[in-house]
Order: structure tokens, then sequence, then C-alpha cells
């Protein structure tokens, strides 16, 4: 019984000696093909022997000297948490020559991926950190220790650089930039993925906001990712008026303006009206408001603005008097030319009748100067609506006999 107990703690203290210095807390890791690698390598190994014809024999003290024989990377000096490291291709091997107290025959027993004779023979792609159990057995007692080998890729990832921030206003071309290199110069490839799937999108005016952009580059066997941000600002669009016809309309109609205007970002728009139309676009004409009006239409969606301007025009209610045709009127020099326009009101209003031209009233006395043809205009108006007529007026010469007298 003392001797197994012996034996378990020599077998404990050989394999804490085995196994090197105590783990760290970070791993370096990077990935190829899915699986983990690290960043410290053994250079120029073809075989690695873990354990080479050890003699353990009674005396505790002569364990000391174990670690020196152990070909095995300091994991913290390396500042990785592995018992050894080896790149792909090399062979791990460990051989365990062992003596027991009791002259027990110890079997030992090692898990994946280690084969039963301790060894492994890496190849391409098995680049990453594999904890291996070794489990030592005289029969009646076991023991049982953890072992980690790192296993670094012969290939090492792309390097990628921090990417910077994108910042721009929809409707802009945003262009993501990315530095990247490969410690064994091999071609990579540049993917995105995300909000873009190309290095280089013009926005819309429905893209505002931040997205995210996946950045990867690959040499064929690792990957790496890096996330770049990109900040689309809102730009507000201009509302647009749509336009109008020219309005035509009597005094006393009622005009209700009902703009059509539309906002590209749908904000809320606000319409405003020129005089005589009211703050809702309506009007209510009335007796004496005849004339032309130019309206203008306003939009706003608080920020930006459109207006559009069209004319109404107002026809009188009152209907404008009537002249009736006037000849031409032929009088002979030294006659009086005597107008009597008929003229008629729909709404039998009061008339007043100007003349002008030749004449300024409605009669005239010709003179001997006078001959020829005159135009005379006649002008009716009830007070709202006027009309004129021209009057052509044929005045003949006349011919007076000579006038004498003798002096004697």
């Amino acid at each position: 019984m003392k001797r197994g107990l012996i034996f378990s703690v020599v077998l404990l203290l050989f394999l804490s000696m085995f196994v090197g210095c105590s783990f760290q807390n970070t791993i370096r890791e990077r990935f190829a093909n899915g699986g983990p690698t690290g960043m410290v390598v053994l250079d120029d190994i073809e075989q690695v022997e873990l354990i080479d014809d050890i003699e353990v024999d009674d005396e505790l003290s002569e364990l000391d000297s174990l670690s020196e024989d152990l070909e095995l990377i300091d994991p913290v000096n390396n500042k990785v948490d592995a018992d050894l490291i080896v790149k792909e291709g090399e062979l791990v091997r460990l051989k365990l020559n062992y003596d027991d107290p009791d002259g027990d025959r110890v079997k030992f027993t090692f898990g994946p991926p280690l084969d039963e004779n301790g060894e492994w023979q890496t190849g391409k792609g098995d680049s990453g950190l594999y904890e291996v159990d070794v489990e030592a057995n005289d029969g009646s007692a076991t023991v049982s220790k953890k072992f980690r080998i790192l296993v670094d890729s012969l290939n090492h990832p792309p390097v990628l650089e921090d990417i910077l921030d994108v910042v721009v206003e929809e409707g802009e071309i945003v262009e993501i930039t990315s530095v990247f290199s490969d410690p064994e110069n091999d071609d990579v490839t540049v993917t995105y993925s995300g909000w873009m799937t190309t290095s280089s999108y013009t926005t819309g005016f429905n893209d505002a906001g931040v997205h995210k952009v996946t950045v990867t580059v690959s040499d064929g066997m690792n990957v790496v990712k890096k996330d770049a941000k990109v900040v689309v600002n809102d730009v507000n669009r201009a509302p647009v008026l749509k336009q109008m016809s020219d309005i035509q309309m009597e005094e006393g109609d009622r005009l209700e303006l009902r703009p059509v205007a539309l906002d590209p970002d749908g904000d809320k728009l606000t319409l405003s009206f020129s005089l005589p139309l009211n703050s809702n676009g309506v009007w209510q004409s009335k007796t004496g408001d005849a004339g032309v009006y130019d309206l203008t239409v306003s939009v706003s969606d608080g920020d930006l603005s459109d207006e559009k301007t069209i004319k109404l025009s107002v026809g009188s209610a009152n209907d404008a008097p009537m002249i009736e045709e006037i000849s031409t009127i032929t009088v002979k020099e030294g006659d009086t030319v005597t107008l009597m326009p008929k003229v008629t009101d729909p709404e039998n209003e009061e008339m007043t009748i100007t003349y002008s031209g030749w004449m300024t009233s409605d009669a005239k006395e010709t003179g001997y100067d006078d001959a020829g043809v005159h135009k005379v205009v006649v002008t009716v108006s009830d007070g709202q609506n006027t009309v004129s007529q021209e009057v052509k007026v044929v005045v003949e010469n006349v011919n007076r006999a000579p006038v004498f007298e003798i002096v004697n």
C-alpha cells in the first residue's frame, strides 16, 4: 500500500514536470480552415520527443533535473498557453521510460490526436490548440494529466488594418478603403457583406442611418474579418408643387383653389396663398372685382419650399352697353354734322356718351376748309363697362362763286 502511494506521488510529480510550466490565461489564436492556431512556432524540427530515456527512481529529489531534459516550449516566455508548439507537417512523438517503485508494469494511454504509441504526424490543415489526455496505470492505480499541443499553421493569415468610419450624405457615394497585406505575399481576395456587397455604393434617399459592412480578406486558407461603420446623414429634399392652369371666372363666383403638392421625404407640408385668396385658398368674388389677378401658391416642409404663379381673370357680371351700327355721314362744307347714336344697356343702367377724334360733341358745323374724310369715336359707358364705335364723316367740297366789285 505504501509503495503504491509513493508511486502515485512520484508519477504525479513526474507528469507535472512533464507538462512544463504553469498555463497562461491568454491564448493568441488564429483561424485556419476553421481551427485555432498560435503565433509561436518551433523551427527546423522533424520530430519532437518529449521524454527520451528518462529513468525514474525512488529518490524524488532527482525529479528536479527532469525539466532540463524535456524538449518543450516555455508557455510563459512565449506567451502561449500550450506545453508544446509545432508547425503543420511536423511529427509529435512522446516516449516515456519509467520505473515503478513496486516494480509494477505501467501502461500509458494517449488521447487523440496521439496514437497508441504517443505519436502524431501533423499535416496541412491541422493547425489549432489540442488538449491531450495522458494516462498512466500500474494495474491498480491510475494517474492522468492533460497536455496541450499547439500546431501552428505554415500559412499565416492576412493582416487587415482597422477600417475608418465612413460618413456621407444621402445621394453620395460610399467608398470603403481597406488596407491589408499577407505575410507570405499570397494572393488575397476581398469580399464585402452586410449593408454593402462591394467596396462602393451610391446611397439613395432612404438610406439614412448607421450601417455595418463586414470586410473579409482571405488567402485561400486563412480568413480575417473586420467591420466598418457607415453613417449616412439624412438630406432634406424640397417639396414639389404641381403646375396649375390659369383660371377664368365671373364676378360673384366662388373660387376654391386645391393645389397638389408632394414631398419626396414624406414630410408634413404647409400651403400658403396670395391675395385675394384666404389662408385656405378660397375667395368669394363680388360685383366690382372684375379684373386680372396674379395668384401665387407656396408649399413648405418647414425648411425648403416651392411656389407657382397663375393668372385669374374675373369677368364683370354687368353686361356692357351696346351701340347700333352708325353709318357713314356725308355733308357739304358749311353744313352741320349731327351724330345721334342709338345706345342701349341690358340692365337699363344710366349711360354716358362721349366723342373724340374729329368731333368732341354730337354736333359740328363745318367750314369751307373741312372738306375730306374724318373719324369720330363714339364711346358709351354704364359706369362699369365701356364700348366704343368709330364713325366716318365725309365733308364734300363746295365751290363758292367769285366775288368782285368795280371801282372807277
